[in-house]
């Protein structure tokens, strides 16, 4: 079974941007509960004005999430992640 890291650097080669789903099992994400003014949608789903949190669990159940622009366009990788979601 994958770990949580190698599940995080496959979704990472894919260019997308991964978001901690509050367990830190892997260093150095942003985590989903810093992002400001989230709703929930329903089944471990969340938006804000700008962008849609999909979940996308680990083989072991750990949760994590993927981030898409509202545009629908998938988000790459940013290298100011804190600004992007507009923390801190």
């Amino acid at each position: 079974m994958k770990t949580d890291q190698e599940h995080v650097k496959e979704l990472q080669e894919q260019g997308l941007t991964v978001i901690d789903g509050g367990q830190r099992t892997v260093k150095g994400l942003p985590s989903i509960h810093d992002v400001k003014g989230l709703r929930h949608l329903g089944f471990g789903n969340f938006e804000n004005n700008e962008y849609t949190y999909g979940r996308a669990d680990s083989p072991k159940g750990t949760r994590f999430y993927t981030r898409t622009p509202k545009t629908g366009r998938v988000q790459r990788a940013e290298k100011s992640w804190e600004r992007s979601l507009g923390i801190r």
